[in-house]
Formats: C-alpha cells, structure tokens, sequence
C-alpha cells in the first residue's frame, strides 16, 4: 500500500471550508491489471446499498476515491493518467446521476462533491501546465475535458434544483411513478397506463394543482412528454414509440 499527500475532497455534506490536505491510503489505481477487481467489489456495494442517501454517499465516496487514484497516476506514473480520468469521469457522471428525481437537499449535497473534486482536478491541471513539459499535453487536455464535464455537470443539478420532476414507466398494465414535486418525494405503482390519469393521480396525492403538475419536467419510458395548450386546454401528446417500454 502506497502513501502520499492527496488534496482530499470534502467528504459527504460537510462544508466546503473543510476541505484539506491528509495523508491517504491509495490501493489498487487503475493502472494495476486487478484494478477490475476493486471495480466488482464496488458493484456489489452499490448494489446492496438501497437508500437514497447512503447510495449517494457511497457514489461520494468511489469519486473521492477516483479523484485520489488520479492525483497518484499523474504523479508516479503519468502515462496512466488517461485511463485514470477516464474513470473520474464515469464517477462523476454516476453521482450526477444520483441527484435526478431527489429532493434539493440530495441535489446539493451530490452537486458540492462534485465541486470538491473539481477543486483537485483544477490543482492538478496547474502542476501539469507550469511544467511546461510538452509530455504532458496528452494530460492536460484530459484534465480540461474532465473539468469541463464536472462543470457541466454542476450547472445541470443548478438549473434542476427547484424543478417539478416527474418520471412514468409503463410496464404492461402499470404505471410506475417516481417524482419529486414542490420538494415532496413520490414513488408508487398505479394501475394505469394513461398519462393524463396519472398526472392527475400524482396532484391528488401530493396536493399540488394539476397545472403545476403538468408544467413539471414530465418524462414517460425516459422521453419527455409533450404538454401543449389547445384552446387553453393543457394536452399531452405522445407518440406510440415514447409508450414503448
């Protein structure tokens, strides 16, 4: 087991202030032939890990790790570091991922980890660039693209983060529904496959007008739907290839 001195990333909701310089532990990095091992391992914990905090914890936790095995590759071996950010990539858009259809506390909390390691990733950019080594091009430009897509990334759960969003799959005769709305979390089986009763099923449950309910991010089998005024009637419109399952 390697040692060395990693900027380390704030961990799971703690403040930004926080963030500091440890000695850390790197195990096996992704230049190692077993790397795909670690690679399981981490499978089979998100895939026993259930609830929507401890998953993004976790999802928290593999992109620190991430970020931590690329500051060890761009330092000891640099021709590694490809690879290396290929896999911060993976993770960040993971952890993005963790903050769709959550409540805007998740949403920020996924969106300040991301914004720690793009902290890292900036620091290790400008070793890289005052070398002013022509080797590390390959390097660099990497770096530029991870830190673009973490920005990216960050904007994303911005924009969403006082959005109504609402997430309907059809699967044969039920309507599963995920959605946050007005900050309330609601997941649930309906038997029914019309869009327009289960909009109307979601605002009976949670309150909310049915107007707000359609002006929400509104998404059937992962295609949005269309929410159209006909006559100042609200109208969705859907194609039989967005009812395909």
């Amino acid at each position: 087991m390697k040692k060395a001195i990693f900027l380390i990333g704030i961990l799971f909701l703690l403040p930004l202030a926080n963030a500091q310089t440890q000695e850390v532990n790197v195990g096996i990095t992704p230049d190692s032939p077993v790397f795909f091992l670690d690679k399981f391992f981490e499978a089979v914990q998100l895939a026993i890990t259930t609830s929507d905090v401890s998953k993004i914890s976790l999802r928290a936790k593999l992109l620190n790790e991430r970020i931590i095995e690329l500051q060890f590759v761009s330092e000891k071996k640099p021709q590694f570091t490809g690879k290396a950010l290929l896999e911060v990539k993976k993770s960040t858009d993971d952890l993005a991922k963790e903050a769709e259809l959550k409540t805007k506390p998740l949403k920020e909390a996924v969106e300040q980890n991301i914004k720690n390691s793009k902290i890292v990733l900036e620091a290790i950019l400008e070793r890289f660039e005052s070398d002013n080594n022509t080797k590390n091009d390959n390097a660099i430009a990497g770096l530029k693209i991870a830190i673009e897509n973490q920005e990216k990334k960050i904007d994303e759960i911005e924009d969403s983060k006082d959005e109504n969003e609402i997430d309907i799959k059809i699967k044969g005769d039920v309507g599963e529904v995920k959605a946050v709305i007005n900050n309330q979390e609601v997941r649930y089986k309906i038997a029914s496959t019309d869009v327009n009763e289960i909009l109307n099923d979601i605002s009976s449950r949670t309150g909310v007008s049915i107007d707000t309910i359609k002006n929400a991010d509104v998404k059937l089998n992962e295609q949005e739907v269309k929410v159209e005024f006909e006559d100042n009637i609200k109208v969705t419109r859907i194609t039989k290839q967005e009812w395909k399952s």
